[in-house]
């Protein structure tokens, strides 16, 4: 089993876990980083579950798909249709 499971866009996940309010590292503001980001919980070691993959992806969703498929190494004539998106693993 790989460390860091794969999730595509498009894929709905469960996500379990308790949330934690970040706390600040030595001097370090790391809550008001996140925040920033609009990040204002975190879930350490979440169960993740994919309830249904490969969902039909918004345009950002598709944009980012081929972006990471391209930064895989995969390109030329190995591109997925617009429907139908690439399949996970």
């Amino acid at each position: 089993m790989p460390r860091y499971p794969e999730y595509s866009y498009g894929d709905e996940l469960l996500v379990n876990g308790k949330l934690e309010t970040p706390q600040a590292i030595e001097d370090f503001d790391y809550p008001g980083y996140l925040a920033n980001q609009g990040i204002f919980s975190t879930m350490l070691s979440p169960k993740i579950t994919v309830t249904a993959a490969g969902q039909r992806l918004s345009s950002a969703g598709l944009s980012l798909s081929l972006r990471d498929h391209l930064s895989q190494g995969h390109g030329g004539n190995t591109a997925g249709t617009a429907g139908g998106g690439w399949r996970r693993g």
